[in-house]
């Protein structure tokens, strides 16, 4: 059986050139709130390019299947109206690839509210007809709560509101998916100016040849474990710090001239050459010392339990690194390893 993966994107300054130039917004309404034992009986799509539409698709689906009261009360779609205007299944879903295009290859990119109900929706129906893909997606939802601070409320329906955006038939897939797509180009536009700071921080903050080699073996070990490329990022702290970061701790090096260190908690080391951090590295870790870039292949094991460690820490303990991670436009892409 084949499978639609979805991968979610955050804006950062790829992401956001991308969607400057095109997206596709979506919304489904459905049965439930279960992908397992519910099913969509609308989805709705429509095609922004360079902040304006320029195509729409809709349509009911009929699986044939009752629609629960309390979810018509919501969408006031009938069981009546699935069985006279419904399209079937199959037929609906091929319209719907038909019209995402090379969103499936991960190309064009999908934003929805609340991405996650939709997406597992949607991932869950198209496998079910032997569809695979990748769908990268964006979620309106997140981006509001880091972009606009201080909102009652940050539904599709309050957004609407604080961005004066007028949906004229709320909890319709078409409608909800053009209000959704609004409510991302004013989003966009209010993260302007922190994404043309972030090219101008680029150009500023070079990678020394060195700290380069020893990032690009660190990020390779990641990667040869399995860890997704999109969830690496780097980033030069002010101390001159290079960071790894593939969850809510990062993998800290740096690049002296004298010596060259890895920052690692004291209890995973016995026998390799160390010395002891500064109370500000932290009083529990060690500073791993290696001479070449290519020594830090030696230690792969241990880099990844870092990864791992790293993965697993809770957000709220995690000082200014949950907000680092979270706020994707202040790291670097892993492709500047290559410039």
């Amino acid at each position: 059986m084949n499978e639609i993966l979805t991968d979610e994107r955050f804006l950062n300054i790829e992401t956001y050139e991308r969607l400057q130039k095109s997206f596709i917004a979506f919304d489904t309404e459905t049965t439930g709130l279960s992908p397992e034992n519910d099913v969509i009986i609308e989805v709705g799509a429509v095609k922004f390019e360079n902040g304006s539409v320029t195509d729409t698709f809709t349509t009911l689906i009929d699986e044939g299947v009752p629609v629960p009261y309390g979810a018509y009360q919501v969408n006031h779609i009938s069981t009546q109206m699935l069985r006279k205007y419904g399209t079937a299944p199959a037929a609906a879903y091929q319209q719907l690839i038909d019209f995402f295009g090379d969103a499936l290859a991960g190309g064009t990119l999908l934003c929805a509210h609340n991405a996650n109900f939709d997406m597992g929706f949607l991932s869950r129906a198209l496998s079910r007809y032997d569809y695979s893909g990748c769908l990268q997606y964006i979620d309106t939802l997140k981006l509001s709560r880091r972009t606009v601070k201080g909102l009652y409320s940050y539904s599709q329906g309050a957004l609407a509101q604080y961005f004066q955006i007028v949906n004229p038939q709320a909890h319709r897939a078409a409608a909800d998916a053009e209000t959704c797509g609004r409510t991302l180009d004013r989003l966009l536009s209010l993260n302007q100016e922190n994404i043309e700071q972030r090219r101008i921080d680029l150009t500023q903050r070079q990678y020394s040849r060195k700290e380069t080699a020893a990032a690009s073996v660190i990020v390779q070990i990641l990667l040869d474990h399995g860890c997704p490329p999109e969830k690496i990022r780097l980033y030069r702290t002010k101390s001159n710090y290079v960071e790894i970061i593939s969850g809510y701790r990062p993998i800290k090096i740096r690049i002296m001239k004298k010596k060259s260190y890895v920052i690692v908690p004291a209890q995973y080391i016995s026998g390799q050459e160390t010395e002891p951090c500064t109370k500000s590295e932290g009083t529990d870790m060690v500073r791993l010392l290696f001479h070449d870039p290519a020594e830090l292949m030696a230690y792969r094991k241990l880099i990844w339990q870092l990864h791992l460690d790293s993965s697993a820490a809770l957000p709220s303990a995690m000082e200014p690194y949950e907000r680092r991670f979270l706020k994707q436009a202040d790291l670097d892409n892993i492709s500047c390893l290559m410039s």
